[in-house]
Parts: C-alpha cells; sequence; structure tokens
C-alpha cells in the first residue's frame, strides 16, 4: 500500500516536471514568434537600427567623369565625459592607443581635457570655494570621504592650489591617478563606476554640507543633476573627433576593443560617414588639377548651421515652430556643426539646388539594417543581424564641365606662371550659345582665398572695348564709315587730358573697325564720348557690372563702376577704354558673350542635368535671355574681332585653321596703386600672423619688381570650318613679372591653345591628325588716309604692339 502510494507521487512529480517544462518551452517559442512576426509599430524593445550616413550627391562632368564622390568610411568618436565615468584610463588608453597603432600620449591628448602636465585646474561651478567649502575640501583629500567600513586614506590625484599669495583656493586634478585602479582600489571601490560617483559624491557633501547633501538625496532626480554638475566640472570635455578616417584593419581591431572592454556607444564607437574624394584631384598625369571650383566642404558655425537647417527642413523662422519642429531644427543644426557640409563652389551649388521644391522627387532613403542587441550583465553585447534596406542611389548632378579641358586650361595656366611670373592668372571656357561654362580655372602665387574667378576684380583695360563699341553701334552714335584722327599716339582731350599710344602705334586716320582691331585709345575714347553717357552706364548695368553674378559658388565681388554722374573728362573718357573701373572674369566673360552670342545675355551656367536612377532631369531652359544689343549690332562686333584676328593686335597668336576673333586687353596700373605681389603676400602673411598691420602707404613702397605694373587679357572666340559649335575663352593674368607686357603676348597663346583643345582642333593639347587646315581669306587692312604715314605701313602693321592706355601722373583732376 505504501509503495503505491509512493509510485503514484512520484507519478505526479515527474508529471509537473514534465509540464512546467512544456510550459516554459511554450512561453520562449511563443517570444520567439512575436519577434519574429511583430507588427510595425510593435518591433522588440532591442530590436536596433543602424544607419549609413545621410545621403550625398555625386558629380560628373558632362560626359559623365566623375569629379566629386561620397565613400562610405569609418572614424573613431568619443565623449570623454562618459567614457571616464566607467572606463579606468590606465586601462583603456594603452590598449586603445595599441589598437590604432598610436603612441599613449597621442592618445591620452586626444582624449582628456587640455592639461597642465597632468593636471587640470577646475573652474566651472560650484567649484567657486569660500573659506568653510575649501577647509572640507581639504580635508577631503588629505582623509578620503567617510564610506563605512573604509579606512581614512589621501585622495591621491587631487590638489588645492593658490593662484597668487592671496587668490582664491582651486581644485586641481590629475584624472589619470585620481581614475586609476590603484586609486580606485586603494579605496575599497570594486567598479569605476563607482569610485566616480563616490567621489561626486564626496565633493557634493563637502560644497554644499550635510543638510543641502542630506536634501538633494530625497530626490533622484536633483541628485542625478548635482552629481552630473559636478562631473561636468571634473570632466568638460564632452565629445571628440578621435580619428576621422579609420583604416578597415584598425577598424576591426577597434571594434573588437571596445567590445571586449564593454564600451558603449554613448562612450564612444566607431561611426560611419562620408568622405568626401575627388578623383579629378587624383590624377597620376604631371599636371596638377585641383579644380577648385569644385570647392570644398568644412565645418559650419552656428548662425550657417542655423540657416542651412532653416533651409534644409523648409521652416519659417518668422513664425512659432511647433515643440516637434524645434527638435528637429535644433538636432539639425548639431548635425550640421559637427560633420563636414558643402561650404563653396560647386559643392555648394549642388547642395543647393537639391534643395529646390522641383527636386522633391529625389528619394533620400539611405541604407539601413536592423539587428537584435542582447546585452548582459558583466558581457560584452551582442548583435544579431534581421534585415537590411540598401536605400538608394545617390543623385548624380551633370555639370557643364569638361574634365579634359579642365586638365589642359590648368596646363596653359601653370605654363603662364612659369614664363611670366604673375601674381595670379585666371581662364573661362565657355559655349557661346547657351552660356555652359566648359572649364574655369586660377591659379596664384600667393595662395589667396576664395575662387578667384568671382572674387578677384581687376582693370579690364582694352578688352571693355568691345562692349563700348557694340553700345556706340547699337545706339546709331557713329557711321560704320566714317574715319577718327589717332593724333599721332598723343591725343589731347579738350585740351587737358593726354591719352597716348604704344610706341610705333597706327597713325593717321582709322574706321571704327580698325580702331577696335589696333586697339587704338585715341579712337575708342573718341567714339565712346559720342555715347549718351547715360546709355553706355544702363548698358554696363544690364551686362551685369557692378553686381554680384549670384553664380551660387560661395564668396563673390560686384567689382565696380565709377558712380553716377560722371565727368567727361575724367570716368567717361576712362570708361571708354576700360580703365576707372573693377570686374571679375566671371562678370566679363559673361558680358563678352553676350556681344558674341548676339546680344542675348545669359547668366553664366555650371549645372546641366539631375539624375538619380533612370531619371535624368535636365536644368530648366533658360530661354533666350535679356536682349541688350541688337543682332546686326553683333554681327557687326564679330567682324571687327575677327579683324583683330587677321590683321590687328590678336594676329600673331591666331589659329589660321579656325573662323575666329580676339580682341586683347594691356591695363597699366596708376603708380600709386598698391602692387598685386604685395597686396597678397601681405594678405597671406596676416592670416598666417606672421606680417604685422601696414598702412597702404606702406605697402606701396615695397614693390617687388620694377617698372610698371600691368593687367594682361584676351579674348579668343571662334569655331571650326565645318561646325556651328563656337566657344568663347577669357584669359586674365595680373602683373606678370617678365619682360614682356602685352595681352598678346601674355595671356594669347594660353587663350588660343585653350580656345583649340574646347573646338576638337586639338586633344591633349596635341593637333589632332584629322584637322581640317583650310583657311580664310584675311581681311585688307585699309589705306592710310591722309595726314598718315605711308612708309613702310605694312610693315607696321605686321609688328604692331598694343599699348595700354596711360594718363600723365600730374595731369590735373
Amino acid at each position: 500500500m505504501n509503495s503505491s502510494r509512493f509510485e503514484s507521487a512520484s507519478g505526479l512529480r515527474l508529471s509537473a516536471a514534465f509540464l512546467l517544462v512544456i510550459g516554459v518551452l511554450c512561453v520562449v517559442a511563443l517570444k520567439a514568434a512575436k519577434v519574429t512576426l511583430a507588427d510595425d509599430g510593435k518591433q522588440p524593445r532591442n530590436l536596433k537600427e543602424q544607419r549609413s550616413p545621410e545621403l550625398a550627391f555625386d558629380l560628373v562632368d558632362r560626359g559623365g567623369v566623375p569629379l566629386a564622390l561620397s565613400i562610405e568610411r569609418m572614424e573613431l568618436v568619443a565623449y570623454p565625459n562618459a567614457i571616464w565615468q566607467a572606463h579606468t584610463p590606465d586601462r583603456l588608453l594603452p590598449r586603445l592607443a595599441e589598437a590604432l597603432d598610436w603612441a599613449p600620449a597621442q592618445l591620452r591628448e586626444a582624449l582628456l581635457p587640455p592639461l597642465d602636465h597632468g593636471w587640470l585646474e577646475v573652474t566651472r561651478s560650484p567649484f567657486e570655494f569660500d573659506v568653510a567649502c575649501a577647509q572640507a575640501v581639504a580635508g577631503w583629500i588629505e582623509h578620503g570621504g567617510q564610506e563605512k567600513g573604509v579606512p581614512p586614506a589621501r585622495m591621491e590625484g587631487f590638489e588645492l592650489r593658490r593662484s597668487g599669495p592671496k587668490g582664491a583656493p582651486r581644485l586641481w586634478w590629475n584624472p589619470e591617478v585620481a581614475l586609476s585602479q590603484a586609486a580606485r582600489e586603494h579605496h575599497a571601490a570594486n567598479s569605476p563606476v563607482r569610485w566616480t560617483r563616490r567621489i561626486c559624491d564626496d565633493l557634493l557633501l563637502c560644497i554644499f554640507g550635510a543638510d543641502g547633501k542630506k536634501e538633494l538625496e530625497s530626490n533622484e532626480r536633483e541628485l542625478r543633476a548635482a552629481r552630473a554638475l559636478i562631473w561636468d566640472a571634473l570632466m568638460p570635455l564632452h565629445y571628440k573627433r578621435v580619428m576621422k578616417e579609420v583604416p578597415p584593419e584598425t577598424s576591426m581591431r577597434v571594434y573588437q576593443l571596445l567590445k571586449s572592454e564593454r564600451v558603449r556607444e554613448y562612450q564612444a564607437r566607431l561611426l560611419p560617414v562620408n568622405k568626401r574624394v575627388y578623383p579629378v584631384r587624383q590624377s597620376a598625369e604631371p599636371v596638377e588639377m585641383p579644380m577648385a571650383v569644385l570647392g570644398s566642404w568644412g565645418m559650419l558655425g552656428a548662425e550657417e548651421a542655423h540657416e542651412r537647417a532653416l533651409g534644409e527642413l523648409h521652416l519659417d523662422e518668422e513664425r512659432a515652430l511647433e515643440p516637434e519642429e524645434q527638435a528637429e531644427l535644433e538636432a539639425r543644426e548639431l548635425l550640421r556643426r559637427s560633420y563636414p557640409s558643402p561650404k563653396s563652389g560647386l559643392e555648394l551649388l549642388g547642395y543647393g539646388l537639391l534643395q529646390q521644391p522641383e527636386y522633391d522627387w529625389i528619394q533620400r532613403n539611405p541604407e539601413r539594417y536592423w539587428f537584435l542587441a542582447s546585452y548582459v550583465p558583466r558581457r560584452a553585447p551582442q548583435r544579431y543581424f534581421q534585415a537590411d534596406d540598401t536605400g538608394d542611389p545617390a543623385p548624380r548632378i551633370v555639370t557643364t564641365l569638361d574634365a579634359g579641358l579642365q586638365r589642359q586650361m590648368r596646363a596653359a595656366l601653370q605654363q603662364v606662371m612659369e614664363q611670366h611670373r604673375p601674381a595670379l592668372a585666371m581662364a573661362i571656357a565657355v559655349e557661346v550659345a547657351t552660356g555652359k561654362v566648359l572649364a574655369v580655372d586660377s591659379l596664384d602665387a600667393y595662395d589667396a582665398s576664395g575662387f578667384l574667378p568671382t572674387v578677384h576684380t581687376f582693370t579690364p583695360g582694352s578688352t571693355m572695348k568691345v562692349v563700348v563699341m557694340a553700345t556706340a553701334v547699337d545706339t546709331d552714335s557713329i557711321s560704320l564709315t566714317e574715319t577718327f584722327d589717332t593724333h599721332d599716339g598723343n591725343f589731347n582731350l579738350d585740351g587737358k587730358r593726354m591719352i597716348h599710344e604704344a610706341e610705333g602705334a597706327q597713325h593717321g586716320r582709322l574706321t571704327p573697325a580698325q580702331g577696335l582691331a589696333f586697339s587704338c585709345n585715341a579712337v575708342l575714347v573718341q567714339i565712346g564720348l559720342r555715347i549718351p553717357a547715360e546709355k553706355l552706364y544702363e548698358r554696363f548695368r544690364a551686362l551685369g557690372y557692378g553686381s554680384a553674378p549670384g553664380a551660387g559658388l560661395g564668396a563673390e565681388r560686384s567689382g565696380n563702376i565709377p558712380a553716377w554722374p560722371w565727368r567727361r573728362l575724367w570716368e567717361n573718357a576712362s570708361v571708354c577704354i576700360g580703365h576707372e573701373m573693377q570686374v571679375t572674369l566671371w562678370q566679363h566673360a559673361s558680358a563678352l558673350a553676350t556681344v558674341v552670342r548676339g546680344g542675348n545675355f545669359l547668366p553664366l551656367r555650371l549645372v546641366e542635368a539631375v539624375e538619380q536612377g533612370a531619371r535624368l532631369e535636365p536644368l530648366a531652359d533658360p530661354g533666350a535671355g535679356k536682349r541688350v544689343f541688337k543682332p546686326e549690332t553683333c554681327a557687326i562686333l564679330r567682324d571687327m574681332m575677327r579683324g583683330g584676328a587677321q590683321f590687328g593686335t590678336g594676329r600673331n597668336v591666331s589659329c589660321p585653321d579656325l573662323d575666329m576673333g580676339t580682341k586683347t586687353g594691356t591695363a597699366q596700373k596708376v603708380p600709386g596703386e598698391v602692387c598685386l605681389h604685395t597686396e597678397l603676400a601681405y594678405n597671406r602673411d596676416r592670416a598666417l600672423g606672421t606680417a604685422p598691420v601696414q598702412s597702404r602707404a606702406q605697402l606701396r613702397a615695397q614693390k617687388p619688381h620694377p617698372g610698371s605694373c600691368y593687367t594682361c587679357s584676351m579674348c579668343a572666340w571662334g569655331h571650326l570650318p565645318d561646325s556651328q559649335r563656337e566657344v568663347m575663352v577669357l584669359v586674365v593674368v595680373d602683373e606678370p613679372r617678365s619682360t614682356k607686357h602685352y595681352g598678346s603676348e601674355i595671356a594669347g597663346p594660353a587663350a588660343v591653345s585653350i580656345l583649340e583643345e574646347a573646338l576638337g582642333y586639338t586633344h591633349g593639347g596635341a593637333r589632332a591628325k584629322d584637322a581640317p587646315r583650310q583657311g580664310f581669306a584675311p581681311l585688307a587692312p585699309a589705306t592710310p588716309r591722309e595726314g598718315g604715314h605711308k612708309d613702310g605701313y605694312e610693315e607696321r602693321l605686321r609688328a604692331l604692339p598694343e599699348e595700354p592706355w596711360r594718363e600723365d601722373a600730374h595731369a590735373p583732376r
């Protein structure tokens, strides 16, 4: 009977145990099913999402050649305020330094606040001590805290110091000593977290007293806030970008170390970010090609980040923001202040373009993946992959640039810099019909800041005669058949101002076409003064002179034209030959292209289309543009510029196989003007902090070369005989220091070589094998009029130099 009762009881116990096991297994199965089949909005709490960096954009040239790309890289970021609450410096620092292959001292400098021989002065609130507080802190340093069961011991790594004999005592501490494993064990603290908490609690007691600390302890939230206040004062460094680009093999070592040391992501982590790369700047060819027009990325200031965030989120600051909007705005501002953003050039232009509402169709979802995070006490966290999303392809901005032409332009400018040693040289190539910029670049000898084609202003000189002549023809101010006296190179305007020409320049009487081809100052001044002054001023303004072009590339200058009204003898006469005015390369190229195009003003363009996946959206057609000159006027000017290429100042550098026109310019600077070499060198040295402040008078006395200062330029346009595609090139060389100084000699060869490359007449600077050899009949120069010099007339035409406008330094104003 007893045996049967025992067997029955045993069976019941076994059945209960079996049912318990089955129940546990069912719960586990249900939990697993919930994790696997959870609906949207009911994901398990440990399902985490990892995002790739935010989607950027690519820049390509008109043929698809990559100009700028974003590639994902890893960077190591740390939060020292958080990491040293829970980790020991003398344990983590050497191990992490070994993983990074850094010297421990280098990593110590990155992960700790700036120290004075290892010590940090605690200056933040609430560490302004009165006498009682200082005494309490001194006692704590000497004997330690009042922890139960812990014998009194000195707090190594803490000191009270005075700034002077009468200065108030300040707390100094050595984080490596105070947070070391030896110090912690000496005070029987079994974990870094408990040790830093004890330090904060002890200092709270010293500063607020027993009653104050007891009051804080009655409210857990206030106690945590007080501890955070103490720790923030001790460890003021909250964020540090330790290593901007961690190599893949190093990333794995660092990842394994952070995992084994149980370093949480809010303490330190490997962060995927975008790195901007420029393939065209990494060319293996001997011609260096930085392509300044691409611009750069950089860190934004607080104001810039605020404006950028408002634009990205399409928020109107004039209205009150909702709490969610304000939080999103602050998060975006922090992102923009923490990581590089487009700051200039095509990078900035492309960024601004993609913020426009017409490009809302672009998908901007980055790559993502999900994992289950398992956090087990006293063990390294584990991640279990669940799913991924490949994201959207980066949008591509197709630019108007031609990478091959850009390379040849760079080579041509480098040759100018080497041969003539100017302060700077700039060039731009424009497709005439559309205003598309095919290439633009600049070089300088002094590391000048900014994109020079939009920020450097210069005196245009004789190239401005194209605009003046076009205005005269357009307003019917002259007859094309009449002639003007050159005054044999010494034109005395109204008997009060001398206008000079070059030695050996053309004498006699010239038609307007000859005056422009030979760049005769006397002829252009007489023609320009025939134009109603207000009409010439209006044309300058209509062509964009005196106004910032709004190219979208960052900083730009508006240049200047003389303030209205003009005095006939001075401002009015000067602008007729391109003096007393300042322009940028961008402005001047846009205006000259207007004349060559047929009179319609079109802003210069750098972007062709926007593309993502299979969708390609060309930019909106700008249309015919703004009419400034009549088509028939521009046809006349084109013929005049052809004369400049065939028998005028551009004849020695023009290409006979192209239908082309030229206008050269050589502007001699006023003697009292500061030499550009001196000015740029001074600006560079001031930025570096190596030069004292100097006045303009002091700078004028420091001219580094003898002789006059010149700005040399040449505009050349043309097309192949069997093609209607026209390109215009403008080259400006400021203050060459060689023995030559005429625009045709200094800027001419570079302008024509760039034009030949842009039209396909040359490839890589070498003559194309199938290039046509068809010439064109040169225009015959007119017979010299009465009063001219017939002897050696044609010989002088062939040897004719171009002389800049000059004025007597002592002429009355």
